[in-house]
């Protein structure tokens, strides 16, 4: 009787330990969750070995070769969502979605993918802060303020925003330049007129007129502002050289050749941007992005994908396809070229 008991409680006790295992070891796999990081995948915001942090690095200073040790190089990074604008800053990217939300992702050491609430009809994402004007017409900056460049004056009517490295300007529907930030070498003083579209680059900005021509002003060390003469559809400012679209669809550039950012390549394009030493253009015939100058972060390694718009920043560079996917590549330390869904 007595074990008979006995073997009735070991048995009972062997069905609940592997009960209990069947919980906690369940080996089931799990799909990842969107933007969860994969192994050997880096996550947005943290930091690499040998990394340079807030501040080490001033304007003008990145030099040839200076891929840090455990750095992730990104070469192709897409998401599938609709978005109508994109736009890139030094480490960190943002978007404006199809409920005309802003969303940003990559580096935040000052706040600068913290995007604020409300609704958006363009956007300017500089080095370390942002600008995004509403559908009313007004401006609104977040991110790094040491020189006011988040502190923009009070501005109505506006149609164009455009952030560079510590200033912001804008363009409102009557053709009128403002711009604000750090008061060096004239970046802040636009010239007077009636203009249809402004750049701002890194110590400087360029605008075009009614009648096309170009008008640049600030800083002037390597020729960035000295514009060609002539009629141009668009302008884009890098860091310290620009480039321009003429009435042919082709590409001229001006100022700093360090990383041949002065070549760009032949045939017709329908848009340009400028980054810190790369510039990037969208074929009119392909609708491919072809990408020109330094390339040691692969800058220049756009996919070959059709797209409708792009933007760079310090040495990546992310765009928005006809199929509504967003794609970047470059440099990805921060997870800039990881975008992520809201």
């Amino acid at each position: 009787m007595t074990k008979s008991i006995c073997l009735i409680l070991c048995l009972s006790l062997c069905s609940l330990c592997l009960s209990a295992c069947d919980e906690t070891g369940d080996t089931t796999n799990s799909e990842p969750v969107a933007g969860e990081a994969q192994a050997g995948e880096t996550q947005a915001g943290e930091v690499q070995a040998g990394e340079v942090q807030a501040g080490e690095v001033q304007a003008g200073e990145v030099q040839a070769g200076e891929v840090q040790a455990g750095e992730v190089q990104a070469g192709l990074e897409m998401i599938t969502s609709t978005y109508h604008s994109i736009s890139t800053g030094r480490y960190h990217s943002c978007a404006i979605g199809i409920e005309q939300q802003v969303f940003c992702w990559g580096r935040n050491n000052y706040s600068q993918i913290d995007s604020p609430e409300g609704k958006y009809v363009a956007l300017s994402a500089g080095e370390w802060h942002n600008c995004a004007i509403t559908e009313g017409g007004e401006v609104q900056c977040w991110g790094d303020n040491e020189f006011e460049q988040s502190l923009p004056p009070m501005l109505s009517d506006l149609s164009q925003v455009s952030v560079g490295y510590y200033h912001s300007c804008t363009l409102n529907q009557s053709g009128e330049l403002s711009c604000w930030g750090l008061d060096d070498a004239g970046r802040i003083t636009p010239p007077s007129g009636s203009f249809s579209m402004v750049s701002a680059g890194w110590y400087h900005s360029c605008a075009l007129d009614s009648a096309g021509t170009i008008a640049c002003w600030g800083m002037d060390s390597e020729g960035q502002s000295s514009a060609p003469e002539g009629s141009f559809k668009s302008v884009a400012c890098g860091g310290l050289f620009s480039c321009a679209l003429d009435m042919n669809n082709a590409i001229q550039c001006w100022g700093a050749n360090n990383y041949s950012q002065l070549n760009p390549p032949n045939g017709a394009f329908s848009s340009l941007v400028a980054g810190a030493d790369h510039a990037c253009a969208i074929e009119i015939e392909s609708q491919e992005v072809v990408c020109w100058g330094r390339n040691d972060r692969q800058q220049l390694s756009a996919p070959a994908l059709r797209f409708k718009e792009i933007d760079a920043g310090l040495d990546h560079s992310c765009g928005i396809t006809t199929e509504n996917e967003i794609a970047c590549w470059g440099q990805n330390n921060y997870g800039q070229s990881e975008p992520t869904l809201p």
